[in-house]
């Protein structure tokens, strides 16, 4: 029997066969080319491609949407409400960015109104309570410290209104109008015997 020269298409190493329709030198070889998602940017093999507009691994594709965010099949331009009710803006290379790259427009907005940079240990604190309303005029900075006290007095203020209020009902149903009807009775005349 003769042997045949034939060359791998996978990994281009030639080897030597006795059969003539041979075509890869090894399983692994056979293997690796009856896969058909590999990475097209590391070569490695996917099992669950991330995005199916792109054949990228999910190393490659994190790095990829990180640097072009808009290959992303959800990319919405970069703005984007949280759950928790904040307006969050992407801004990969700002120093408040989170992990994936968006930074809370509030934030933003104040940085841009006040001409600096907010300070470390600082919050933005939103004045009326509505997380999404980013008007300069209700933003404002203070300490992460002194922000839960800030809305401990808040909260006490607001509850004061509330029994201040109560209690003004209270008076008007209550303590008027029986002295109104003492004042409206006849007086009796105890004199007579």
């Amino acid at each position: 029997m003769a042997k045949h020269i034939i060359t791998c298409p996978q990994c281009g190493r030639e080897f030597t066969h006795r059969c003539e329709s041979r075509i890869y030198c090894s399983r692994e070889c056979y293997r690796k080319s009856r896969i058909k998602n590999l990475c097209i940017n590391c070569g490695k093999r996917i099992d669950s491609p991330c995005n199916n507009k792109s054949r990228l691994c999910k190393t490659c594709y994190t790095i990829q949407v990180k640097i072009h965010p808009e290959l992303n099949n959800r990319w919405k331009g970069g703005r984007i409400k949280h759950p928790h009710g904040y307006v969050l803006l992407f801004k990969p290379d700002h120093p408040r960015s989170d992990h994936h790259g968006y930074v809370r427009e509030h934030i933003l907005i104040w940085e841009n109104t006040h001409g600096r940079p907010l300070p470390e240990d600082w919050i933005v604190h939103h004045i009326n309570g509505k997380r999404d309303d980013n008007r300069p005029v209700n933003l404002m900075a203070m300490p992460k410290k002194s922000h839960h006290g800030h809305l401990a007095v808040q909260a006490a203020q607001k509850r004061i209104r509330q029994l201040e209020i109560e209690n003004q009902q209270l008076r008007a149903s209550v303590i008027f109008p029986a002295m109104d009807s003492s004042i409206n009775e006849p007086k009796s005349n105890n004199a007579q015997g």
